[in-house]
């Protein structure tokens, strides 16, 4: 990445155009660690946050059709879905997306 040929380009700097191989490396390492654990904390965040926008959007739609369907008289589907959105738990299916994709939800955000 950008910031690991940085630190690379700053430690042949600091040591005559050489970079160690010991140090050097395991801190190019843990630097790209770092990097990646930062960038799948913020698409995991960024998957609690579209999940939430989609369950609203859902739930007002089928609020809309409910009152529609009450006029009606055939709104018990419509009900009945609205039912079971409003219970979906999305930290359950965020971590069911994030396994299906081989990932493991770090279970440090408290979304709900």
């Amino acid at each position: 990445s950008r910031i690991t040929k940085q630190v690379q380009h700053r430690l042949k700097r600091a040591h005559a155009g050489k970079l160690h191989p010991g140090r050097s490396g395991d801190k190019i390492q843990s630097l790209a660690e770092e990097t990646v654990r930062k960038q799948r904390y913020h698409l995991t965040k960024q998957l609690h946050q579209a999940m939430k926008k989609a369950k609203s959007f859902l739930l007002r739609k089928l609020m809309r059709r409910c009152k529609e369907g009450s006029k009606a008289e055939g709104g018990g589907e419509a009900e009945e879905r609205l039912r079971v959105l409003r219970a979906l738990p999305l930290q359950e299916v965020a971590r069911t997306a994030l396994s299906s994709l081989g990932m493991d939800d770090d279970g440090g955000h408290a979304h709900k």
